[in-house]
C-alpha cells in the first residue's frame, strides 16, 4: 500500500467518523422528542451513523480514484 492510498484512507475514515458522529448526535436529539426511554433513540442514531460513515468513506475513496486517474492521465 503506498503512502497515497494510506493517506486517503486516513483522510476518509475521520472524515467518515466526524460526519457520522454528527449524524448520530443529530438524529439522537431528534428521536428523543418522540420517546420517553433512550433506547430507541439509541438504535435509530446508530443505523444513521453507520450508514452516514459508509457513505462517507466510500465517496471520499471514490473521488480520490476518480481524481488519481484524472491526475494520471494528463
Amino acid at each position: 500500500m503506498s503512502s497515497v492510498n494510506l493517506l486517503v484512507l486516513t483522510i476518509s475514515l475521520g472524515f467518515g467518523l466526524l460526519a457520522s458522529t454528527a449524524a448520530f448526535l443529530i438524529t439522537y436529539k431528534e428521536w428523543m422528542h418522540h420517546y420517553t426511554d433512550k433506547k430507541e433513540p439509541t438504535k435509530h442514531g446508530l443505523k444513521v451513523a453507520f450508514v452516514t460513515f459508509l457513505f462517507f468513506v466510500a465517496l471520499s475513496i471514490l473521488a480520490s480514484v476518480i481524481i488519481s486517474q484524472f491526475i494520471l492521465n494528463q
